[in-house]
């Protein structure tokens, strides 16, 4: 049995990929139903819903950490390890100031302040949970190290740092 020209589909490819789908089911049905078009949007859902779930996944087993330092807040998911920056101390009177805040749901986040070579830290602070400080530790005209740890932290946590004199 021949299919005349007349009832063959036409095939053709619109900009959202769908139109040439829907004439061709709807030439298998045997009407034409043009109130149910197929579009790109669910595939782009299901490939975002599928980087979605990868990106959950790599975080629950390796730890995962977004964001730019001081500049933005850093959100954490399981997230295990540290990060040093080094900051210039010059003048009298100077210190280092760190700022943090913070909502850790999970884990602890530690800062130490230390000169840069020595073995032991001049401070340590840890956090947990809610938490807002502004510290200042009292430096001379070096090179100090700003460590900041992180153990299976979940939550976000903003940080600034900066050398800075007491003028009076």
């Amino acid at each position: 049995m021949l299919v005349s020209e007349q009832q063959k589909p036409k095939t053709t490819r619109s900009q959202g990929g769908g139109l040439g789908l829907t004439v061709c089911l709807a030439w298998m049905v045997g009407k034409p139903r043009l109130g149910v078009f197929y579009t790109g949007g669910v595939r782009s859902l299901l490939f975002l819903a599928l980087i979605a779930a990868g990106v959950y996944i790599y975080a629950e087993r390796f730890g995962l950490a977004v964001g730019y330092a001081p500049f933005t807040p850093v959100f954490y998911w399981n997230y295990t390890g540290e990060s040093f920056n080094q900051v210039r101390s010059t003048g009298i009177r100077a210190f280092i100031k760190v700022t943090v805040s913070g909502d850790l749901r999970q884990g602890s986040f530690e800062v130490e302040i230390r000169r840069t070579g020595q073995a032991n830290p001049g401070l340590i602070k840890r956090y947990q949970g809610r938490f807002a400080e502004e510290i200042r530790y009292p430096a001379d005209a070096n090179l100090y190290d700003v460590i900041f740890r992180f153990k299976d932290a979940r939550g976000q946590v903003r940080m600034d740092w900066v050398a800075a004199r007491n003028e009076f």
